[in-house]
């Protein structure tokens, strides 16, 4: 344990941090994600309801969140980056905590700069405004309070509700995002298991969970009903997961099965480990739980990731030492052998998400994709000057500068706030050109599998009449259905490749005047 009274290596790991992550405020809008969030909280804070009049498959938390940040700083890059700075550091500084309390200084200094490493670079798209970012803050509060506790080297609170604070943070990290269930479930169990936890602050910690999240349910299932709520938070996944599996039958049940041997191999471990002094296995057991997730979902989005990165790094810096026969042949060691492995075993299933940003370009290998060279000399070529910025912006996405230019168009021929829909799996221009959403969500393929099919889509969008209808080249070719209508009442008044925009038939190229 370090002694508390020294300075901790938390200075050093926000500096990192804040160094990793300055080029954030700067990228250009990119992540469609990130705009659809935006766009249902501006929608939420014009009076729209959510998941009645507007729709979103994440809990409320993350919608939330999104719109308290539009009112204080606005819809801006820079002010999404701002937010997902503070969960950073937030992130941070629970990681150091826990760590000077569980590990030597030159560990804890380890994984405090492994943190702030891995959450300042883009690799995992930490710095973007997602659930997979917003809720890790509350899952490392809540491990860094419940761990150090468990292993007896923070004094004992004069309460018992200190389950509960962590049952809060816990239920905090659900309402971002489902997935968290996992890192709820790991805290359980290791309540369960520690000599220093028990049934009585398990009950606690599992009240404060279940009843916040429960309440949030109701609250929201009395407002927009049993189905919608059961197709947001689940049903809408199921075609999503059934996507994302393998292709074959045999490899589905080799996805299955390895799986199911990591959550096996996870929860064997943890009961064999259970009365060892040394809190190694619980920190363990939360990486792998945080792995299984990007393991099940089988998805080539690195940012599923993010929220594995500072139990990772407490797990791994706990845990690596110098191997010795002695050692590996020690009771110890073989109890924890299982829980190794089922975390080992998860991360190599969970490589599937790949990374962002390709590390290796800084090493000089040769890659397809953008680099970290590319992300962090473009800013800097950009701030001095020496790059014009949309140069560097067709590096995160070839939609960049259209979405740009098109918006320009609105905003100068005053359709900025008028009737719009855009067809396209890209929402930036909702926000871009100021376009209210009058769909139940953006982007176009969520209204899609909202509407039960393309066409009836099309007839729901016929009978809103916009009075403009953007689309993009990719998604005429995947969602054609939009043609006819676009045909029949519309005509195409300005376009980028591969952005267009399409103007009702009826009305001239310059909007008329809006009623205050």
């Amino acid at each position: 344990m370090t002694p508390l009274r020294r300075p901790g290596p938390l200075p050093w790991g926000v500096a990192l941090l804040l160094v990793l992550r300055l080029p954030s405020f700067f990228e250009p809008p990119w992540y469609t994600d990130e705009a659809g969030y935006t766009t249902a909280g501006r929608a939420m804070l014009d009076g729209r309801h959510l998941y009645s009049g507007i729709w979103s498959n994440k809990p409320p938390l993350q919608t939330w969140t999104v719109a308290g940040t539009i009112r204080l700083l606005g819809t801006s890059e820079a002010a999404l980056h701002a937010l997902t700075l503070l969960v950073g550091l937030l992130t941070l500084a629970a990681v150091a905590y826990a760590a000077r309390r569980l590990m030597s200084p030159r560990r804890a200094t380890a994984a405090v700069l492994a943190s702030a490493l891995l959450l300042g670079l883009p690799i995992t798209g930490a710095q973007l405004a997602l659930p997979d970012t917003l809720l890790c803050a509350a899952t490392t509060g809540a491990g860094a309070l419940l761990i150090p506790r468990l292993a007896g080297v923070t004094p004992a609170p004069a309460t018992r509700l200190w389950p509960v604070l962590i049952g809060l943070l816990a239920a905090a990290a659900v309402g971002y995002q489902q997935t968290a269930v996992a890192d709820a479930a790991a805290f359980g169990l290791i309540l369960l298991l520690s000599p220093r936890g028990g049934r009585s602050p398990l009950l606690a910690y599992s009240a404060a969970v279940v009843g916040v999240t429960a309440t949030w349910v109701g609250i929201f299932t009395a407002r927009a009903g049993a189905h919608t709520m059961t197709f947001a938070l689940l049903g809408f996944y199921g075609q999503y997961s059934a996507d994302a599996l393998p292709a074959t039958t045999l490899e589905r049940a080799v996805h299955g099965v390895l799986l199911a041997l990591s959550f096996g191999l996870l929860l064997a471990g943890a009961w064999l480990s259970r009365r060892s002094a040394r809190p190694l296995w619980m920190l363990w057991l939360w990486a792998g739980a945080t792995l299984l997730v990007p393991a099940a979902a089988n998805q080539p989005y690195a940012h599923l990731l993010t929220p594995s990165i500072a139990p990772g790094a407490l797990a791994l810096a706990a845990g690596l030492r110098r191997p010795s026969p002695r050692r590996l042949r020690s009771t110890a060691a073989l109890r924890f052998a299982p829980l190794a492995a089922g975390a080992v075993l998860a991360g190599a299933q969970a490589s599937v998400t790949g990374l962002d940003w390709d590390p290796l370009g800084v090493l000089g290998v040769q890659s397809p994709a953008p680099t970290l060279g590319t992300y962090y000399l473009g800013a800097l070529r950009t701030l001095t000057g020496r790059e014009e910025r949309v140069t560097w912006a067709t590096d995160f996405d070839d939609k960049v500068l259209a979405d740009d230019r098109t918006s320009a168009w609105i905003r100068d021929h005053g359709w900025s706030r008028h009737r719009a829909v855009v067809w396209s799996s890209d929402a930036w221009p909702y926000i871009l050109a100021d376009l209210p959403l009058v769909l139940p969500t953006a982007p176009i393929y969520n209204d899609i599998v909202l509407s039960g099919s393309h066409q009836a889509l099309v007839d729901r969008v016929a009978a809103l009449d916009p009075e403009l209808i953007l689309t993009q080249d990719a998604d005429l070719v995947q969602f054609p259905e939009i043609s006819a209508l676009l045909e029949r009442r519309y005509r195409q008044v300005f376009s980028v490749f591969p952005d267009a925009v399409w103007l009702r038939s009826d009305l001239s190229g310059t909007a008329p005047p809006q009623m205050p």
